[in-house]
């Protein structure tokens, strides 16, 4: 759900799928680079995307918009898109085990300290049974948030891993933007083959990402399957 402008408790903020009618399986972009710094460590940066055009809706039940009533029954169309990135920073600590001769076997723990930016762009408009113009707003927000990552790695051709980021609960002080990043949480886990130059690493993602503040409300969550092709030398 979102709001923007919404007086009263969070059950008069509009719901995507639920009121909206957007699609609740949908696939989402992304890209993610990785550069290493020897024993310094290594900086990344990724973002994801996700964007529902021309949603047709009917509402469940009452809901605001920037101080527009829309009621239960209306139908409404509307369009979104959201933006996760971050850069993150990670202290890389690896063993190296050889229990079978010519078959080497890396485990590696990095703490991270990540920024992250989230960015949301929604617009509703009434189709009947009165039309109205289009309602909603952009809203953009900032984190700090640590994480870790850790891998196991068999003759550097099988990688297995998780890479996460957890920060729940985020208070007045600790905010660093206004609406600020109230939950952030960013969950892969991973598995794949390296063949030459080209790896294919596949697994589960999660992500939890909840703002508030100046008027403005968001709460989305992504879950399901992620596929990539990459490339690592």
């Amino acid at each position: 759900d979102f709001g923007f402008g919404v007086s009263g408790d969070g059950r008069r903020a509009p719901r995507y799928v639920q009121d909206l009618g957007m699609a609740d399986d949908v696939p989402v972009v992304g890209a993610q680079a990785a550069l290493l710094l020897g024993r310094a460590g290594w900086v990344g940066a990724d973002a994801l995307f996700l964007s529902q055009r021309d949603a047709i809706g009917t509402m469940s039940g009452d809901r605001q918009i920037k101080g527009v009533e829309f009621f239960r029954g209306d139908v409404v169309r509307s369009d979104a898109s959201w933006l996760w990135a971050r850069l993150h920073y990670g202290y890389e600590l690896r063993w190296r085990f050889v229990p079978v001769e010519g078959v080497p076997i890396d485990l590696a723990l990095s703490p991270t300290l990540g920024f992250g930016l989230y960015d949301l762009d929604a617009r509703v408009r009434r189709l009947s049974p009165t039309p109205s113009g289009k309602r909603g707003g952009h809203m953009t927000a900032f984190v700090l948030a640590p994480g870790s990552r850790a891998t196991f790695e068999v003759a550097d051709v099988a990688r297995l891993g998780v890479d996460l980021e957890w920060l729940p609960g985020v208070n007045g002080e600790l905010a660093i933007s206004t609406p600020a990043m109230r939950e952030w949480e960013r969950l892969r886990l991973f598995v794949g083959a390296r063949l030459f130059f080209v790896e294919l690493p596949g697994g589960y993602r999660y992500l939890n990402s909840c703002a508030g503040g100046g008027g403005i409300t968001s709460d989305v969550k992504l879950r399901g399957v992620d596929l990539t092709l990459g490339v690592r030398f």
